[in-house]
């Protein structure tokens, strides 16, 4: 019995070990044999993957005008299993692709920047990328124009929509350096919707403006810039002009200093801005000095006009614009230091009468002297300016003067330093060079000049004193004077209304001339 059971047992174990032989083989032959998956698209056949290993290889996102791809289902309209990159297939499969009805959002930035364009799932919010909008500020989203409708970038849409961004330009810094205490009158912020041009600081009686830079590069306007920005005013402290005002490096002119001169403009208005001189700030930027005119009665009779042709009233208060005086290099001088004159009559002054009588050549102690020719002149230049003007000895001797040599122990004639000072008859009457005819020595005189009570003839020609006495006589009522017609004549020194053409050396080697 016993042998019996142990022979079924083998029979049976030989049996299941062929049985389970042949599923193991069946298996691997199933393996062997290819799987696909076909995908379909709107339905039709899009293409067909066989699958190595089991492992899902899915093809590259389709597109459609209006939707987004949602993905590969196992059924159509997105219903079964969603599909994904390296699942394990066993069988054939079918793929279907599925759409997400799309709306466009049109995000207005009401004409400050460009209008940018999002997308929106049917029925869920706004997927907004970041948005850049240099030179400003995004406060929000608004469903309207007038942004009273807050807009959540999460509420459901259903339609294509336009949202409007409120946008508020950024306020930048503009930090100005090297104003040399002129007036800027230059904004000192901007944003990006701002362009304006750099307007010249005002009140620069010191130096001439050169312009605005930054970063060694020169800056006229601001334009659609971005970020604080700082600039700096360059200035030089002279500007070498020709004859016509053209700028040039060898011209024989000079600008230099500031000083009224040409009469208001009728279409300059007047602010209330005052400097510590009393100069008045123009609407042109310019700064303006008042005078109460006394005309000399001479020239009134001569016809003698402002630049505008209107006739100087006595006691009438005029306005003469602050500006470069323009200084003559003279050609006959040689070397560094060469002597240059102003080239119009800046103003009115005379000698001193002394207790001992009419000094004509105590020059030193003259009101001319005291008024324009001493540290009070300086007054209209800054220091590194005067640092141009070569301190010298001025000859006021009867020789220097072309008349007899006075005694030597006559002190009326004795050499006096200065800075600036007149031309004595000697220096205003060379045989050669730019003053040597009468013609050449008429000189205009200046708006502020006339109304000051110079003489001057109806053309504006003024006359203008020089250091020179009239005679040998150290007592003389009378200095030589060159007339309105340019030739010399002597004139009571006890009337001021002689012009005066400041004179004075100057260093070319401090200037850096060439």
């Amino acid at each position: 019995m016993k042998k019996t059971l142990i022979l079924l047992s083998t029979i049976l174990i030989v049996l299941c070990a062929a049985l389970l032989g042949g599923c193991i083989f069946f298996s691997q032959e199933q393996k062997d044999e290819n799987i696909t998956v076909t995908f379909y698209l709107d339905g039709s056949e899009y293409m067909v993957e066989d699958i190595d290993n089991g492992t899902l290889t899915l093809p590259n996102a389709p597109s459609k005008n209006g939707y987004a791809f949602g993905g590969w289902y196992t059924e159509e309209n997105g219903g079964g299993r969603l599909l994904h990159e390296g699942d394990t297939i066993t069988k054939d499969t079918n793929a279907y692709a599925h759409w997400l009805l799309m709306h466009t959002v049109t995000v207005d930035f009401g004409g400050r920047i460009q209008s940018i364009q999002g997308h929106a799932i049917d029925g869920q919010g706004l997927a907004l990328g970041e948005i850049v909008t240099t030179g400003y500020d995004l406060e929000g989203f608004f469903c309207d124009r007038d942004f009273t409708e807050p807009f959540s970038v999460t509420q459901p849409i259903y339609q294509d929509t336009t949202v409007y961004a409120k946008i508020t330009p950024i306020r930048y810094t503009i930090t100005y350096k090297g104003l040399q205490g002129a007036i800027n009158l230059n904004p000192t912020s901007y944003d990006v919707e701002n362009t304006f041009t750099l307007q010249a600081p005002v009140g620069y009686y010191d130096r001439f403006f050169d312009g605005w830079y930054a970063d060694d590069s020169g800056v006229s306007t601001l334009q659609y810039m971005i970020g604080d920005i700082t600039v700096e005013a360059r200035w030089t402290s002279y500007q070498r002009i020709n004859a016509d005002g053209t700028a040039a490096a060898y011209g024989n002119y000079l600008l230099w200093g500031f000083y009224p001169q040409a009469i208001k403009d009728a279409a300059v208005a007047l602010t209330e801005t005052v400097d510590g001189r009393g100069y008045v700030l123009g609407s042109d930027s310019c700064y303006y000095a008042p005078i109460v005119a006394s005309p000399d009665e001479t020239s009134l009779a001569n016809g003698v006009t402002f630049s505008n042709g209107i006739a100087p009233e006595a006691g009438k208060t005029y306005y003469f614009k602050v500006e470069p005086m323009k200084w003559r290099i003279l050609s006959h001088a040689s070397g560094t230091n060469p002597t240059v004159h102003l080239t119009s009559v800046v103003d009115v002054a005379s000698y001193k009468i002394s207790s001992s009588g009419t000094h004509v050549n105590y020059y030193q102690n003259s009101t001319l002297k005291s008024r324009f020719f001493d540290r009070d002149f300086l007054n209209y230049f800054t220091g590194e300016q005067q640092h141009y003007v070569v301190l010298g000895e001025i000859a006021t001797t009867g020789l220097h003067a072309g008349l007899s040599e006075p005694t030597e122990d006559d002190p009326n004639y004795a050499s006096t330093k200065d800075y600036f000072y007149t031309f004595s008859v000697r220096e205003a009457s060379p045989a050669v060079g730019p003053l040597s005819s009468p013609k050449a020595r008429q000189f205009k005189a200046t708006d502020y000049a006339i109304a000051k009570g110079v003489l001057a003839d109806g053309e504006g020609n003024a006359a203008w004193w020089t250091r020179s006495h009239a005679s040998s006589e150290v007592q003389s009522i009378y200095a030589q004077i060159v007339d309105y017609t340019g030739n010399f004549q002597p004139y009571e020194i006890v009337r001021d209304h002689i012009g005066v053409l400041p004179v004075c050396v100057f260093s070319f080697e401090r200037l850096n001339f060439s």
